[in-house]
């Protein structure tokens, strides 16, 4: 297309377009949830101890699953942490993160779905809690997206 009065326009259009990736988009979640005891304040003295050096005394287990499907898989436990805390009402907060570089607890897997996730807490007739006289009332806490929280 020529202008009026410009000889040197192009009869055609020319474009060049690059493209350029963003920035690492965040792609992982943090789950979170709580865990209420009812256990009379801890009268029998049998509520485990939150190990400041880690561990998992409430035998949490992380699984996921795409949506839509109903086939959960478990998360390798070496690929995350989970951290509790103790709020001395009776009620703990726990965390579960992937570990540093490890790539877990994505958003999306290859195949551009989502990941649903799911908490489990091991309250089986040989764990610790069993153990102790609890007993579950909602050992199964399940969520989508990028934080939750539950009750277990």
């Amino acid at each position: 297309m020529k202008l009026d009065g410009d000889e040197t326009a192009p009869d055609e259009a020319q474009a060049t377009f690059y493209n350029e990736r963003q920035e690492k988009q965040d792609d992982t979640v943090i789950l979170t949830g709580t865990k209420v005891w009812e256990d009379y304040e801890n009268a029998m003295s049998t509520r485990p101890e939150i190990d400041a050096n880690g561990g998992n005394p409430l035998g949490l287990k992380v699984e996921r699953s795409t949506s839509g499907s109903s086939d959960w898989k478990p998360v390798d436990e070496s690929l995350y942490t989970i951290t509790y805390e103790d709020k001395n009402t009776g009620t703990w907060t726990f965390t579960i993160t992937g570990v540093e570089n490890s790539g877990e607890l994505q958003k999306h897997p290859t195949n551009g779905k989502t990941w649903i996730y799911r908490v489990t807490e091991n309250t089986g007739e040989n764990s610790d809690l069993a153990n102790a006289g609890y007993v579950a009332t909602d050992n199964v806490s399940s969520w989508q997206g990028n934080a939750a929280t539950a009750n277990t």
